[in-house]
């Protein structure tokens, strides 16, 4: 499997980075004669099942489940790469009919505004009033940017990202348009509260919402004919966490998203991650198990009298390993106030 990013530090701020652009342009002729990763596509493009791929690069994990000329998609990346990612999920074979976010943040709706024009789009009740208030903001940020400086910044953040020219051409588009941009392009056409069917690509989507975990709207997708769940970011695979407290997120209703997620599972269930590669059900117990772990650590620690600014600066070596170590000091953290409460 393709793994996502290497070992940086991601910053808050690019969690909240939301924007796309329309689609226009052709893709190089390998992907259109069906190859899965070919060198000039802007995604690195992973077939993990029948009909079933995973575009990894410049924001979450993507789940693309296409069949007969219709296509599910799950997440839109990152800001400006909307129109990319519709573009090149057609071109292999199948256009777009509905789109599930996992969750508020900019890494994973940013692409929005390249399909709720015409796509269904379908987010938990809390994502739509979150996207509303932060987009404006999220805007800004990029009014005027240079596309290499765009593009430096999200890799120093931790993103893998690829310029093409196709890719290029549509940032550089969205940044001359941006004025006329409207938060409102990037919100969810359709929302739910716990739990709804869809159906897509011939298939039946079932998509869960336990409880605040990571934010307070995180969904479960899983779409059962194919064996296969996107988790959003409940699984930062191979990665250390980012706990969004102030999106309502906690530790504890983690866990429990993550009991359903496996309640879901088989020992054959092709399990995507918000961040990092494609896993199985053992994925989502390693999720469960670092919390626990990290748990033990911040309650050995504060038996022995530390601060929280001693906490905030453990490196437990079971740890060293994981990717964007920068966020290690935010969840020790989180997990030092949730104890103390």
């Amino acid at each position: 499997m393709t793994t996502f990013a290497e070992n940086r530090t991601l910053a808050r701020r690019d969690f909240l980075v939301l924007a796309a652009v329309a689609a226009g342009g052709a893709l190089p002729r390998a992907l259109r004669a069906g190859i899965t990763q070919p060198v000039q596509t802007t995604f690195d493009w992973t077939r993990i099942a029948p009909n079933v791929h995973v575009a990894f690069g410049s924001g979450g994990n993507s789940l693309l489940v296409t069949r007969a000329g219709e296509a599910l998609l799950v997440d839109t990346k990152v800001a400006a790469f909307g129109g990319v990612l519709r573009r090149e999920a057609s071109a292999l074979g199948a256009a777009v009919r509905c789109v599930v976010n996992t969750h508020h943040h900019g890494d994973h709706i940013g692409g929005n505004d390249a399909f709720t024009n015409d796509v269904l789009t379908v987010a938990q009740t809390k994502a739509k009033d979150r996207v509303l208030r932060d987009v404006a903001a999220s805007l800004a940020r990029l009014k005027g940017a240079p596309v290499d400086a765009y593009a430096t910044g999200l890799r120093r953040s931790g993103f893998d990202v690829r310029i093409t020219p196709e890719g290029r051409a549509d940032i550089e588009a969205f940044i001359r348009a941006i004025e006329s941009v409207k938060p409102e392009q990037f919100a969810p056409t359709v929302t739910f509260d716990t739990e709804r069917e869809l159906r897509a690509a011939g298939y039946a989507i079932h998509v869960h919402h336990v409880t605040p975990g990571h934010t307070d709207n995180d969904v479960i997708v899983h779409i059962p004919e194919l064996n296969v769940l996107h988790a959003g970011d409940l699984l930062f695979n191979q990665h250390h966490t980012f706990v969004d407290v102030s999106a309502g997120a906690s530790t504890a209703g983690w866990d429990r998203c993550l009991a359903k997620a496996l309640e879901l599972c088989n020992a054959s269930t092709v399990v995507v991650a918000g961040h990092g590669p494609t896993t199985d059900r053992a994925g989502l117990q390693r999720q469960r198990d670092y919390f626990n772990r990290l748990r033990d650590v911040v309650a050995s620690a504060k038996r022995e009298g530390k601060s929280r600014t001693d906490v905030v600066a453990l490196k437990p070596a079971p740890f060293a390993d994981l990717a964007w170590p920068g966020l290690l000091a935010d969840t020790l953290g989180v997990l030092y106030d949730e104890s103390s409460r």
